[in-house]
């Protein structure tokens, strides 16, 4: 597995930040420009919070790993950057990941309205990913964090996989064209993002492969004919329902060794009828067939990446467009796309509250108090005193005795209010 070398460190003073692309882990990720070069990257920030602690190990892995390989669809890295922090300024150090920029994510891609995708626009799609599985499968490692979001992709038509901060080896045999080889090694299961997971991890279970890449794979799959997650739950118990309702209830036939797992509790009671044709029901045939291959319950029956290039979508119907073929589209992030709903809402909420930027509030506050609840009223007190105004007094109209309990017997002793005795002195 020969990869890049790189040699030591480049100043983050070399580099230019434009824009925000996205939001990590460890910190967000930045479109840049090179100063020198004038070459136009993805700047993604690693938070140090501890220098005696050094970078976290998922960045150290992934830096190693986006170092070993060497593919047209794997994300390239191009270099390093480190910003030091100063103690006297409390700034922490900041190391930062240099990958080419990329114009699209497919997450953005999918939600953009203007975005239509044919079949051969797809397939072009498709390919490069399963390509792209392949090679990080057969160079023995598991991506662990396949994802609309993860998968990049330029105003050229070039898709790479991305965000190998989950990756690691794996000591069984690499997959064949008849799919993976059975679990020998036990790994974590607290991988892949929710939608996106397999249910055996789902179900607790620790000893898996790089079928767990594929599920997500398939998960992408049917999201770019339905221009949405199809698996959306909304917790882990609610991700095994949300599954199991599409592709009906496993048994010891369908998934071997489903009762010795772990979260076996977390089935339903009934089983759940299959309803996949249904749910997928405007897919052509032969996309659906390697949809169903991909969503395969029993990870050793569930296609690998080799498999499923050979499958009948690739080989019948419409060819295959070329990456050079494909419509130029506005830059399409996952983040933009959330700006825009975001804004959506607000101007939804603006025209139908006539403008009153008070009346989606819990309560409305006093005009002449302010929000009693919240900062705004800790606010207006400081800044009152801080002009050197008087907080008017307010009655108290509770008729409850307000006096605190450490004032009530001073003032019955001498008949008047005592003074609050003065705080003690702080021990520096």
């Amino acid at each position: 597995m020969e990869g890049k070398a790189l040699y030591g460190c480049s100043q983050i003073d070399a580099y230019k930040f434009q824009s925000k692309l996205g939001e990590g882990t460890f910190g967000e990720v930045h479109r840049g420009v090179h100063n020198d070069t004038q070459t136009v990257v993805a700047l993604k920030e690693i938070l140090l919070h501890n220098k005696m602690d050094g970078m976290p190990m998922t960045a150290l892995r992934e830096i190693r790993i986006l170092k070993s390989l060497d593919h047209q669809n794997v994300l390239e890295l191009l270099d390093m950057a480190v910003k030091h922090g100063s103690r006297s300024l409390r700034e922490r150090s900041t190391f930062y990941i240099i990958t080419p920029y990329m114009d699209h994510d497919l997450a953005g891609l999918l939600q953009n309205p203007v975005v239509r995708l044919t079949i051969p626009h797809i397939k072009c799609y498709m390919s490069q990913i399963l390509k792209g599985m392949n090679y990080i499968h057969q160079q023995k490692y598991m991506h662990r964090d396949i994802k609309a979001a993860n998968i990049l992709i330029d105003n050229r038509g070039n898709v790479k996989l991305a965000d190998f901060g989950l990756a690691r080896t794996y000591f069984e045999p690499p997959p064949t064209s008849h799919g993976a080889s059975a679990a020998t090694h036990r790994y974590t299961a607290t991988v892949v993002t929710r939608w996106y997971r397999p249910p055996e991890l789902l179900l607790g279970d620790q000893y898996y492969t790089t079928a767990i890449d594929m599920w997500g794979v398939g998960c992408v799959f049917g999201e770019i004919f339905r221009r949405k997650p199809i698996f959306p739950g909304k917790s882990d118990s609610d991700q095994i329902h949300t599954i199991f309702k599409v592709l009906g209830s496993p048994n010891e036939d369908s998934m071997p060794g489903l009762n010795a797992l772990p979260e076996i509790h977390q089935l339903p009671a009934e089983p759940y009828p299959r309803t996949f044709d249904a749910f997928f029901e405007n897919i052509p045939a032969s996309a659906l067939s390697l949809l169903s291959g991909l969503l395969e319950v029993n990870p050793l029956t569930r296609l690998s990446a080799l498999g499923a290039l050979e499958s009948e979508f690739f080989t019948t119907g419409p060819p295959e467009a070329q990456p050079h073929e494909l419509p130029i589209y506005k830059s399409s992030h996952e983040l933009d796309a959330r700006r825009q709903k975001q804004s959506q809402r607000e101007n939804e909420r603006s025209s139908q509250n006539n403008g009153d930027p008070n009346a989606n509030l819990p309560h409305r506050p006093d005009p002449k108090w302010g929000d009693r609840r919240g900062p705004e009223r800790i606010d207006h007190r400081r800044r009152t005193r801080a002009l050197g105004f008087k907080i008017p007094h307010r009655p108290n109209l509770s008729g409850l005795d307000l006096v605190p309990p450490y004032r009530r017997s001073e003032a019955k002793q001498t008949g008047k209010e005592a003074k609050r005795p003065p705080p003690p002195a702080l021990d520096y």
